[in-house]
């Protein structure tokens, strides 16, 4: 083999190991800045309507379904589906949905979503509701799940914001980690943990799953007060 053609090559590979790095660190950026915004939007001052979520995510946001004046959802979607395709990473998507009710979004869905060995999927709900009434939910609550369960944590945007950046502590990697992540424990860190004997454990204290009660659940004992 010539030098100019060892040297091509060696062009060739360093060229297509950069887009690798540059493709990866702007795939987590994007994952980043969904779930940031879906933070931010929870503080939004005023109704949080159709017309601020365009300026939030222009053309990003899709409609999910025939929109009527009582009812429309939208969504903003992100895939690892380039990565995807060499194997070495599992296909993985971060949906953030938007749920409206008379032309106001009353929750906000963020499905992190991740497949399991090329057999199975999982996913982590990270959702916060618009409601004016206080509550924390979680499943699985306790210490006892298996590897393979889904899981939901659920909180609206009147609770702290600490409790809700909990909530939203998806980790970005998962879309760009070879061989990925394989269970809610791996894609949100912050609500649940990986024991040692193989099981899905919460972190957040809680009552049958709730953290804190919706007001008209009052008699749930063990669970904390708006």
């Amino acid at each position: 083999m010539s030098l100019t053609r060892w040297l091509a090559g060696v062009v060739v590979i360093l060229a297509m190991v950069a887009c690798f790095f540059l493709y990866s660190y702007l795939l987590r950026k994007r994952a980043e800045s969904l779930v940031r915004s879906a933070y931010e939007l929870s503080n939004y001052n005023g109704p949080l309507t159709s017309a601020v979520l365009r300026r939030q995510y222009g053309s990003r946001l899709k409609t999910l379904q025939n929109c009527t004046p009582s009812s429309c959802a939208y969504e903003v979607v992100i895939t690892n589906r380039v990565l995807a395709f060499s194997h070495l990473f599992p296909y993985t998507e971060l949906r953030s949905q938007f749920w409206l009710r008379d032309g106001v979004v009353y929750e906000n869905m963020l499905d992190y979503t991740t497949t399991v060995h090329h057999r199975y999927n999982i996913v982590a709900h990270a959702a916060i509701g618009f409601s004016d009434d206080p509550y924390y939910a979680v499943h699985p609550w306790d210490a006892s799940a298996t590897l393979d369960t889904n899981g939901l944590a659920h909180i609206s945007r009147e609770l702290s914001n600490t409790r809700k950046q909990s909530v939203l502590g998806l980790d970005p990697s998962c879309l760009i980690k070879v061989g990925g992540c394989t269970t809610i424990a791996e894609l949100l860190p912050s609500v649940w943990q990986r024991t040692p004997n193989g099981r899905i454990k919460c972190l957040i204290p809680n009552h049958e799953g709730f953290v804190v009660a919706p007001a008209d659940w009052w008699w749930i004992k063990g669970s904390e007060q708006p």
